[in-house]
């Protein structure tokens, strides 16, 4: 009892980690040395915490392959990257942050993780109201977006999309089982922190990302009811009309949005870089060194662009320019394949918590559109994406049998074994 206590609060600690708190906002990429100290400390207990629970760890592997061949290319990349010491480096950073990942999937159960995740993410809230309240200068952003929250997060952009992915997952949380009066108020009341947050970041990108996640409750309900069912074909269409409109009026739905047309330089940036990709379209320019400051991307963009990206902005151009259409071909081959076995996990159970997994990438996907996060080390978004595909690549969990919401453990041992496998 006392080792899983430990654990769970080793699981809050990696997820306040992963939110980038120990990061100062003028901290350049490498971090610094404490920073580094620590994520070399969680790849070695991953990857030793793997070994140890090696006969659960390898089936998760093998029914995982495809993710096991993507980040082995981005291994390989450093051949033909020009430079092939960063890119060795910084691969194998991506193979430490995604045997955390592994490591979550393998020593914890889905309820357990969430559970984790709410508790990291309530923190998170309490820490930057406080921050926001007692120092202004360092939780409200100064400069540009002066007046928008940032919180302990290190940009606004950062709490807006962690309190939105946080809400859906407490929410989650909260309908899953039966739980005293105390603690739902608990849960309720750290969700509706979290849309104080999520409002004073005035982060327009998590506003549409929460929009979208909030639907998945939606598809859920839809999925207990054959009448419900019914409807899913008119969803549908009312789907692509509204995208009809949005793409043929893109102009006033930005406008709308307080933002222009070029959203914020993004496509100025994203024209530019697809011409850098037309250059080595095939196996890119290695992993992580295209935006180095003396890079490819800096003398290539700096003559077509008045400012200095760090990154492409848009998760599949970034991995274009990483390791070219073989890479992103093979990503979105994993994604697809991700997509299909998280709906099946959900569509037709009644465990609310198996609905995570489809929200989890839904986020994935709305996030890197204006950001780039795909196979990213240290990076929250690329764990919050492997554990959701991990854990729908688990053969036990995928067979095990559906629980009803509120419905009470039968007594009898085979029953109860089956349940709680």
């Amino acid at each position: 009892m006392r080792t899983h206590m430990i654990a769970r609060v080793l699981l809050v600690l990696f997820v306040l980690l992963l939110f980038g708190i120990l990061e100062s906002p003028d901290s350049t990429e490498s971090g610094s040395g404490i920073q580094q100290a620590i994520w070399t400390l969680t790849y070695v207990v991953s990857i030793l915490g793997l070994y140890v629970e090696r006969r659960r760890a390898w089936p998760l592997i093998r029914n995982s392959w495809p993710i096991v061949a993507l980040i082995g290319l981005i291994v390989v990349s450093s051949v033909w990257s020009d430079y092939h010491a960063i890119s060795l480096k910084r691969a194998l950073e991506l193979v430490g942050t995604s045997a955390s990942a592994y490591f979550i999937a393998v020593h914890f159960k889905l309820f357990e993780f969430l559970e984790g995740w709410v508790a990291a993410t309530a923190t998170a809230a309490v820490a930057s109201l406080s921050l926001i309240l007692a120092v202004p200068s360092r939780g409200v952003m100064q400069d540009a977006y002066a007046g928008a929250w940032q919180g302990i997060f290190v940009h606004k952009n950062s709490l807006g999309q962690a309190m939105a992915f946080g809400i859906i997952t407490i929410l989650i949380v909260a309908f899953a089982k039966d739980r005293a009066q105390r603690r739902n108020r608990l849960l309720v009341g750290a969700a509706l922190l979290c849309c104080v947050l999520l409002l004073g970041s005035a982060s327009v990108t998590s506003y549409l990302i929460f929009a979208v996640l909030a639907l998945a409750p939606l598809m859920f309900w839809m999925s207990q009811s054959v009448r419900a069912r019914r409807a899913l074909p008119w969803m549908i269409v009312f789907g692509i009309v509204a995208a009809l409109c949005i793409g043929l009026n893109f102009d006033t739905f930005i406008n709308l949005l307080g933002r222009d047309s070029s959203l914020t330089g993004r496509t100025d940036l994203w024209t530019s870089v697809m011409e850098a990709i037309g250059k080595r379209p095939l196996l890119g320019y290695g992993y992580g060194t295209f935006w180095l400051p003396d890079g490819t991307g800096s003398a290539y963009l700096s003559t077509l662009l008045d400012w200095t990206p760090y990154h492409a902005h848009n998760g599949v151009l970034e991995l274009l320019l990483d390791v070219g259409f073989v890479g992103t071909g093979l990503f979105l081959f994993v994604l697809a394949f991700g997509l299909w076995r998280a709906w099946k996990f959900a569509w037709g159970q009644h465990d609310i918590t198996r609905l995570w997994p489809l929200v989890a990438m839904i986020y994935f996907i709305a996030g890197n559109i204006t950001e780039a996060n795909i196979a990213k080390y240290n990076e929250m978004n690329w764990v919050i994406f492997l554990v959701a595909f991990l854990f729908v690549s688990q053969p036990l969990t995928a067979k095990a049998p559906s629980i009803r919401v509120n419905e009470r453990l039968d007594t009898r041992p085979q029953r109860r074994e089956a349940v709680l496998r």
